[in-house]
């Protein structure tokens, strides 16, 4: 029988100590395959989670939010100018989320009951840590948001209760719950600086699920809704009232492509998220 000598024995261990932490770096860090208008394709970033901040190598350390995690890569909002972002450059995940320190708040999506009941279970859960539900995204599916523990709590009330699904969601920030209102306040300063005219088309707002024009009542909901539920089905609905009956989502993903399918049938759904989106779409549009 063969003997292993000491010296293999290190070897082989030093082999493997190094082989993860080269894995663990790879899993942090990806390169820009494409960007544009404010979006670019991340591939790598094999850890990130959805709405993280993550970093760009450009000089300048511009942030941008993880908001679409595909198998391959990953989509990206870049915050801030992006003329310095190229294919080729690289980024990194910081760990943060939105102005909520990351593992203290959590979010998950329902599946398969009422609105009232799962309101009913976020407040019983509320006892033990806040959750509340926070986006009525569309007939049978809400996704709830707050403290851990609440969260877990309610997911837990709410599969007895005879959810067909409770999803705990990859990110740790509890997004359009009350908990995001330090963002708000941050988010509503940004917003001072800004100059908004009143929206020759109406615009649909997510705190109120209704239409509006006036540019003050733009901010003013812009600001109510990062700490606020999002009405989505409303604004579907809001939207098809006033004679819609084409959606086009731009961004990564047909996330609310999908949503809007479920809350009718009837309504044409489109995207555009890259140049060969795009071309798909214009063209069965015509435009």
């Amino acid at each position: 029988m063969a003997l292993i000598q000491p010296d293999e024995i290190s070897s082989i261990i030093k082999s493997k100590i190094e082989n993860y932490e080269l894995q663990t770096e790879i899993a942090n860090t990806g390169t820009v395959l494409e960007v544009g208008d404010g979006i670019a394709r991340i591939y790598g970033l094999g850890n990130v989670m959805a709405n993280e901040l993550v970093q760009f190598d450009d000089g300048s350390d511009t942030l941008g939010i993880a908001m679409n995690l595909e198998e391959n890569n990953v989509g990206v909002v870049i915050l801030g100018d992006y003329l310095n972002i190229k294919e080729g450059t690289v980024v990194k995940t910081t760990g943060r989320i939105a102005s909520v320190p990351v593992g203290e708040g959590s979010m998950a999506a329902i599946i398969g009951l009422d609105d009232a009941t799962i309101i009913d279970a976020c407040e019983k859960a509320s006892e033990v840590g806040e959750v509340q539900a926070v986006n009525f995204n569309c007939p049978g599916q809400i996704v709830i948001a707050g403290k851990v523990r609440g969260v877990e709590k309610a997911v837990e009330i709410l599969k007895t209760a005879g959810a067909k699904k409770s999803v705990i969601l990859p990110v740790s920030a509890p997004f359009h719950s009350n908990l995001m209102k330090p963002a708000a306040i941050k988010l509503s300063a940004e917003l001072d600086k800004i100059s908004i005219s009143n929206a020759d088309f109406p615009v649909a707002s997510n705190f109120t699920g209704n239409l509006q024009n006036s540019a003050q009542e733009i901010k003013e909901n812009l600001v109510a809704q990062a700490d606020n539920p999002v009405k989505w089905i409303d604004c579907v609905n809001s939207m098809k009232n006033f004679g819609a009956d084409i959606f086009v989502e731009c961004g990564p993903g047909k996330t609310l492509s999908n949503f809007n399918k479920r809350i009718d049938k009837k309504l044409k759904n489109f995207n555009a998220e890259n140049s060969d989106s795009l071309k798909k779409t214009s063209d069965a549009l015509k435009v």
